[in-house]
């Protein structure tokens, strides 16, 4: 059984002869010899094998103005005609040649068949008022039924082909349109043609095309990918504008390549930005913890006998700051005695007491006494209101009094260790 055809095989038929309706109705829209045929071919080769069924949807029309309505409204309602059948001689109104001239200003696509007696019009006539002859043919009266149907098959072929190619290069078109790089197609001999320009756009040359400074490295990097280099990439500025521009060379064909010119202005200033912020947020880091050491500083003040003054307000992170320092230094020094002096302290917290007596204890552990010297007011009310455990810590009023028992306890004979 035949397949069906879903082309556009919609054919205007304009003739002021009624037979000549019919004959071309029977030929194009099918019918009882069809079924036949299809029958045969059945039989004969089986399922699948019958060749696809070509049936025409003919409209018929009488006169050249009805014919010129009949492809404007079809073109509006967005189904055209693909193929017209047009008398050259209709004595009642405009004749045939006069009609398709109206019918392509409303339709410029549509194929059409000019039918006429052997000594009617000449084709030199014809084609001087219709030119385009890649859009129609001539068919000789009388009809042959074999003629009109491969001219039917072939003109609507021809017409579906060249609706796929328009659809495709409107497609492509768009996508271009969309892309906001610029492109250009350069020849061997440094002309180019904009990609991304309407149709018909003229050539230009590479310095109309391109920045000063650019058109050199253009050359280059063409001259590279036709002899069959890599994909060439480098920078342009438009200092007029104060753009930046990555240029992509890469071939497209033998004699031609595809240059892709993108901004990238935007891109570099963030991402020089983005670095700028980093460096920004290392020297901040840096000087944040140049800062932690400073305010965790650990002096030596006799051989086996260190002080770490505090200062200011006491956080977790410092306290873990004091804390490494601190035993660290007891660990690598063979400290005897630590001094903590609290005296730059004004008040601590219930954690941070907590953190600093824990501290202290650290060091106790490390076979070092602990001192504490310098306790405010407040700090010591803390300390008694947390029920700090005190024992085996040492305190003192001042740091001075702390350095004094310091100096005393080690003894100009005390070993160290």
């Amino acid at each position: 059984m035949t397949g069906v055809d879903d082309r556009n095989r919609r054919v205007l038929v304009i003739d002021d002869n009624v037979e000549i309706h019919r004959y071309l109705r029977e030929i194009l829209a099918g019918g009882e010899e069809d079924a036949e045929f299809d029958a045969m071919d059945l039989a004969l080769f089986g399922a699948g094998t019958a060749p696809v069924a070509m049936r025409f949807e003919v409209t018929s029309v009488y006169r050249g103005e009805d014919g010129i309505v009949a492809a404007r409204e079809a073109r509006e309602e967005g189904a055209p005609f693909s193929l017209a059948f047009v008398d050259v001689r209709m004595p009642a109104g405009m004749d045939g040649v006069e009609t398709l001239e109206r019918i392509w200003a409303e339709d410029p696509e549509m194929q059409a068949v000019i039918c006429t007696a052997h000594a009617e019009v000449s084709w030199n006539r014809i084609l001087s008022r219709l030119g385009a002859p890649q859009r129609f043919l001539v068919l000789k009266k009388p009809f042959d039924a074999v003629e009109v149907r491969q001219m039917a098959c072939a003109l609507t072929e021809k017409w579906w082909q060249e609706a796929t190619l328009r659809r495709g290069e409107a497609r492509t078109r768009a996508m271009l349109i969309a892309v906001p790089d610029t492109m250009l197609r350069i020849s061997a001999d440094g002309r180019c043609e904009d990609l991304r320009a309407v149709v018909g756009a003229q050539d230009r040359s590479l310095e109309e095309a391109l920045p000063e400074g650019a058109v050199e490295l253009a050359r280059q990097a063409v001259a590279t990918v036709l002899a069959g280099g890599p994909t060439q990439v480098f920078e342009v500025e438009r200092y007029a504008e104060g753009r930046l521009f990555e240029a992509r060379v890469a071939r497209a064909g033998e004699a031609d390549a595809l240059l892709l010119l993108r901004d990238v202005t935007d891109r570099r200033m963030a991402e020089l930005a983005a670095a700028q912020q980093q460096i920004h947020e290392e020297t901040i880091a840096a000087q944040a913890e140049m800062m932690m050491a400073l305010s965790t500083p650990l002096l030596p003040i006799h051989e086996d006998v260190v002080v770490m003054p505090l200062v200011g307000t006491l956080d977790p992170r410092r306290v873990d700051k004091i804390r490494e320092v601190l035993t660290q230094g007891v660990a690598e020094r063979g400290v005897s005695i630590a001094i903590l002096d609290l005296t730059g302290v004004l008040s601590l917290d219930a954690e941070m007491a907590h953190a600093i007596v824990s501290t202290a204890r650290a060091v106790r552990l490390l076979g070092a006494e602990s001192v504490l010297t310098g306790l405010g007011s407040s700090v010591a009310r803390t300390l008694v209101e947390q029920g700090a455990d005190l024992g085996g810590i040492r305190v003192h009023r001042d740091l001075g009094a702390g350095v004094a028992y310091a100096l005393r306890a080690r003894g100009p004979g005390r070993a160290r260790g």
